[in-house]
């Protein structure tokens, strides 16, 4: 009864989300702005929740070695499995699950909006290879977010991707921000060998994307970017490419980051990715119902341990 009264609230919130979202377009205004409203809207409406997320960020200061670990002006900051344990665990269970969706010949995991780009991590494969949400959840990576974010955030997404060989430049293969939140932490590792050619995530550090986007006169929320207006405002070298051996990665904030990723001219790639968002995100797809090839949503509670981390995989309200 009490699940099912949460559900009938949840679908009620997002009904207002979606009428102020429609309304706010039928004025003009932009899809920042649009965002804002959501935001203040679900910060009102979950307003405990959100203090107690940013005064437990609070506490880390002084108290976590993790605190400095993402700058801010830089929006990223690179992983090594010296200083992140559990890493090479993550990736060798990545790499266990790809094989074993191989030798399926990858049936139904094929996503059609994102033929090049798509998850082959199912549910039950996180109970059967723990590496992958002990990485994620893991001390060093949930403070470091937890700092970077200064509150608590929420899994959102957790996926193993493969990008095969195409020679498409749409969607996520151009340069874009993300759009389901101000700020977020997305992790990026590598599975295997990743060169210039197979698709690296790429992306331009948080200031150099600001000066881009002053440069264009294109502010967060304006969707899609060519290489070449990109390119006009930013040094030729400015690009990072998460380019290495298996286990190179990254912590990226997408949504300040210019990047793209999965221009896979050659082989394929395989990555492992997941995402923390903060409460509340801009989402306005809440009742909608993923198809294949997308990230998974939801995670198994006996993983949540201690207190933060079972914020961390609270489900959204």
């Amino acid at each position: 009864m009490v699940r099912a009264v949460y559900t009938l609230r949840g679908a009620g919130m997002a009904a207002i989300d979606r009428i102020i979202a429609s309304g706010a377009n039928r004025v003009g205004l932009s899809r920042a702005a649009v965002a804002r409203m959501v935001k203040a809207r679900r910060s009102l409406a979950h307003l405990g929740t959100v203090r107690e997320r940013r005064q437990l960020a609070r506490t880390l200061e002084g108290h976590s070695a993790w605190t400095t670990f993402m700058p801010q002006e830089l929006g990223y900051a690179r992983l090594d499995a010296a200083r992140f344990p559990g890493l090479d665990d993550a990736v060798a269970a990545g790499r266990s699950i790809v094989a074993e969706r191989e030798a399926g010949a990858l049936r139904g995991f094929e996503s059609a909006k994102k033929p090049f780009f798509f998850n082959v991590l199912t549910p039950d494969d996180l109970t059967r290879w723990p590496a992958l949400l002990g990485f994620a959840l893991s001390p060093a990576i949930v403070e470091a977010a937890t700092a970077y974010l200064r509150t608590v955030p929420r899994l959102h997404g957790f996926g193993v991707y493969l990008s095969g060989t195409n020679d498409s430049t749409i969607s996520s293969q151009e340069f874009h921000r993300d759009e389901d939140a101000f700020h977020q932490v997305k992790c990026f590792v590598n599975l295997e060998d990743v060169g210039p050619d197979t698709g690296p995530f790429t992306f331009l550090p948080a200031g150099v994307t600001e000066r881009v986007c002053r440069a264009v006169g294109r502010g967060w929320g304006s969707g899609r970017y060519s290489d070449a207006e990109v390119l006009a405002a930013a040094a030729p070298d400015a690009p990072i490419a998460l380019t290495g051996p298996a286990g190179t990665g990254a912590l990226v904030d997408t949504s300040r980051c210019l990047h793209f990723g999965s221009r896979t001219r050659h082989g394929r790639r395989a990555v492992l990715m997941f995402q923390f968002l903060p409460v509340p995100d801009v989402l306005l797809d809440k009742d909608k119902a993923y198809p294949a090839g997308y990230p998974l949503m939801e995670f198994p509670r006996a993983a949540a341990g201690d207190g933060l981390r079972a914020l961390v995989l609270a489900p959204r309200g």
